[in-house]
């Protein structure tokens, strides 16, 4: 169960892909945004999945790491005309 609720959160990533590549920078953004979130919940379910502490860890880096790459990617686009 545990592992169909990774794989649904990991095909979530398609439509981000889509968007990211398709749409405006201000909808790569939010795709990049929904993007980190999904990776976290998949990254959360494979830990109880596998009962292996090591996904949480990764986890708990990826939310501050993809929160900042977002306000970098936000800032670089300011300086864009």
């Amino acid at each position: 169960m545990w592992l169909a609720a990774t794989v649904a959160f990991v095909l979530g990533f398609i439509p981000c892909l889509i968007v990211a590549v398709r749409a405006d920078a201000i909808s790569t953004v939010a795709a990049l945004n929904l993007a980190g979130v999904l990776a976290t919940f998949a990254l959360v379910t494979m830990t109880v999945a596998f009962q292996s502490q090591s996904f949480i860890t990764l986890a708990v880096v990826l939310v501050p790491v993809s929160f900042v790459g977002s306000l970098a990617f936000v800032r670089y686009l300011e300086g864009q005309p």
